[in-house]
């Protein structure tokens, strides 16, 4: 599930907890994160790794990564393996 979806999902008062388990806190996720026109900066890879374990396992590591990333995940294995 994208990260997006997920926080969608959760009433205001699970919101909060969720910022807060993440390792951030609910402004912040507003203002920058999960806000309307799309997220105004790259979360740190602290962040979304928060973002997922703080999900209980509705957002996985890659689904988070491939969410906030330009290049998923996927690829920049691929790209790291097959380096010349």
């Amino acid at each position: 599930m994208k990260p997006l979806d997920y926080y969608n999902t959760l009433r205001p008062d699970q919101r909060n907890a969720y910022a807060i388990a993440a390792g951030t806190t609910l402004k912040y996720l507003r203002a920058h994160v999960f806000r309307g026109g799309g997220p105004t900066r790259t979360p740190s890879n602290r962040l979304i790794v928060g973002l997922a374990k703080a999900s209980n396992g509705h957002v996985t590591l890659d689904e988070a990564i491939d969410y906030f990333l330009v290049r998923p995940i996927h690829q920049l294995v691929f790209e790291a393996k097959h380096k010349k």
